[in-house]
């Protein structure tokens, strides 16, 4: 009984690990798009200086 027991707390363990560690990688795939959306986005809107005629 004892043994099903930890056996059954280890395979939640085994499930809260993972999902901690896809929900930690599906927030730094998040934040990587955002940072270059906002760089890309940074380049497109930002006042280029005017060039001079000389």
């Amino acid at each position: 009984m004892i043994r099903l027991l930890v056996l059954q707390a280890r395979r939640e363990s085994e499930a809260a690990g993972r999902a901690l560690i896809e929900h930690a990688a599906l927030r730094a795939a998040q934040l990587l798009v955002a940072t270059f959306a906002l760089a890309f986005l940074w380049r497109l809107l930002r006042p280029r200086p005017a060039k001079s005629a000389a």
